[in-house]
């Protein structure tokens, strides 16, 4: 057989071995997976909750001083009054807890003006948003941050740890999360009593724990006026068997079906306090948030049923995005003051039969955008977040957008859009779940079929019995690898266990494996596959080629993940699933049944006497 004729086969075999596996590997694909359903609303119990003595008592300020700032804003210097204070939250268990707190206006304000309560998130304090909140000061509000008990340079009781943010052994009142509300209840009582701030435009804003706060003070405070959560979201069971990083910040003596979990979740998940909003909600997220996945996302958008806006990013973790603060800024002009409607997209989707395939046909109707951008990801884990900018319709409507998408594999399709004004604002749609795929794959196993048939018609290759016993080690050395994939791969103790498929979805993109690694393992598998077909020893060094940096990854992965959770999780309890055993075993498993079946090849390629 000559090199170029070599090359088709493998071509061919290829061909035939990756739409199958791409077909069988899409059928097993169900991501982004829920692991937890929605709790009936008989679970939860805010009824703890008493907030009189915080909205009543006199809040007691010392320590002030105050300065000046000048920043640039929106091409202008502007001129900042900053006042620093600490300020007594309350007296827990002898302990006074005083919060360190700063205020910020534009200076020479005339009238009250809005107002935004922020709050940080968990092993942070506010200065590390100060430049944030100058922002909101020089667009014209008063804005107040404070260091929640136990972060920054308040003091704390309890101190904020995994062991006490969410202790719940003696009740609720023993959680540091639980006198964290308290301290954001007595600031905006500090708030209300000042005179230019204006009471009917009080908006409280957080990312991460300050979310969690925002969700469950703006649910039980009727002097909330709106709400901003960032980087929060409710559904914890889901968060925590999806084996999120939410796990760190969680007793680990706390078990997933605990009585202890149970009461985190009756007093403190947040979907307990969406159902009693009554104002407008900002809700900002990243689709691959590594703390709250998401299906838990959704879950909570789902279950706000008041005014809601969103701004979804794609393709984005945990942390707080820059244009954030100008979306903040025309949300409040617009619910609370004088500035234009934010623009409002309602998508629809439906399915198409095309040459392609099913296409998915997205049209959103929207008023006052620009630009419409779809976001849309396929159910590979790890699948990263595609974009098409949607084209203005023939519809005798005004600023109906559609287009069409066509993934690759037939599958579960999760989309929103992201409408975009001249003035850099961004407003998305909720996330939707349609099904959607190519006959590329189909067409291709038909194709190749056809092409091995007539590899084998012209005698270019026979799949005799000895080709065919002679595979046995590599068939085995690929189901062994695969089973390193599909099986738990890493344990969090008493909580939940991961694959290194449900690894990927969770943090493929922060370890940067997002899209390409699943594609490019699989590829190598077919290929090292083909080889074997026709060329019995070169195929085994590809694939040690193949199976080595699989193997230095899952290595890296599982010491960086069991670290961090060693880090901050003090004595949380990683243990190594059996997927491990297989991913290190499957290369010398296939290369101790290639000696051993050696022999055998040698006796049936001999002639009989």
């Amino acid at each position: 057989m000559t090199r170029r004729v070599s090359v088709l086969v493998l071509v061919v075999m290829m061909l035939f071995l990756g739409s199958i596996t791409a077909m069988l590997f899409v059928v097993g694909s169900d991501y982004p997976e829920r692991y937890a359903s929605v709790p009936s609303e008989e679970v939860y119990d805010t009824s703890f909750w008493n907030l009189t003595s915080a909205i009543e008592s006199p809040v007691n300020v010392h320590n002030f001083s105050s300065r000046s700032n000048i920043i640039e804003y929106q091409n202008t210097s502007v001129s900042i009054d900053e006042w620093y204070f600490n300020y007594v939250s309350e007296v827990h268990k002898d302990v006074e807890v005083t919060i360190n707190s700063v205020i910020l206006a534009k200076q020479n304000l005339t009238s009250p003006k809005p107002t935004i309560l922020y709050l940080h998130g968990y092993d942070e304090q506010y200065s590390d948003h100060l430049q944030m909140l100058r922002e909101f000061a020089a667009a014209g509000f008063i804005v107040m941050g404070i260091d929640q008990p136990g972060s920054g340079n308040s003091t704390g009781y309890p101190e904020l740890n995994p062991f006490t943010f969410l202790n719940v052994t003696s009740g609720p009142e023993d959680s540091s999360l639980f006198h964290s509300v308290w301290a954001a209840t007595r600031a905006v009582t500090l708030l209300e009593s000042l005179t230019f701030v204006r009471t009917d435009a009080l908006i409280v804003a957080g990312n991460s724990m300050g979310g969690l706060v925002t969700f469950i003070l703006s649910g039980i405070d009727s002097r909330v006026d709106g709400s901003i959560p960032m980087l929060a979201a409710g559904n914890f069971r889901n968060s925590l068997v999806s084996g999120s990083l939410l796990n760190l910040v969680i007793a680990p003596t706390y078990t997933i079906d605990s009585i202890e979990m149970n009461n985190i979740i009756k007093w403190f998940d947040p979907l307990a306090y969406t159902r009693l909003l009554t104002n407008p909600v900002l809700m900002m997220f990243g689709t691959d948030d590594q703390f709250f996945p998401i299906t838990s996302m959704m879950d909570t958008v789902n279950s706000i049923p008041t005014d809601l806006t969103l701004d979804i990013v794609p393709n984005w973790g945990h942390g707080v995005k820059p244009h954030w603060t100008y979306n903040v800024i025309r949300w409040i002009d617009s619910h609370f003051g004088d500035g234009a409607p934010l623009p409002r997209s309602h998508l629809s989707i439906d399915n198409l039969l095309s040459v392609q395939g099913i296409s998915l046909k997205a049209e959103v109707e929207t008023n006052d955008t620009n630009t419409v951008i779809l976001y849309w990801r396929s159910s590979e884990p790890g699948a990263l977040w595609l974009s098409t900018e949607l084209k203005d319709s023939s519809s005798p409507s005004p600023n109906v957008y559609s287009g069409e998408i066509v993934p690759l594999t037939m599958g579960k399709v999760l989309l929103f859009v992201v409408s975009l004004q001249e003035d850099s604002t961004q407003i998305s749609s909720e996330i939707l779940i349609g099904k959607s795929g190519s006959v590329l794959f189909p067409v291709l196993l038909v194709l190749s079929s056809i092409g091995i048939l007539f590899v084998i018609h012209i005698h270019l290759w026979q799949p005799g019995r000895i080709q065919l016993v002679r595979e046995i080690p590599y068939v085995i050395g690929t189901i062994t690898l695969s089973l390193g994939f599909i099986l738990p791969f890493i344990i969090i103790e008493g909580r939940t266990s991961l694959s290194l498929f449900e690894f990927i979805e969770s943090y493929g993109e922060s370890f940067l494996l997002s899209g390409w690694f699943l594609p490019s393992v699989l590829t190598a598998i077919c290929f090292v596959l083909s080889l074997s077909a026709f060329r019995h020893r070169f195929q085994f060094h590809a694939a040690f080629l193949v199976w080595l940096p699989i193997l230095v990854v899952a290595i890296i992965l599982y010491l960086i993940f069991s670290g961090l959770f060693a880090f901050v999780g003090e004595i949380f309890s990683i243990k190594t699933g059996e997927g491990v055993i297989f991913l290190i075993s499957a290369i010398p498993l296939m290369q101790a049944l290639d000696r051993l079946f050696r022999n055998r090849f040698t006796k049936l390629a001999s002639p009989s006497k």
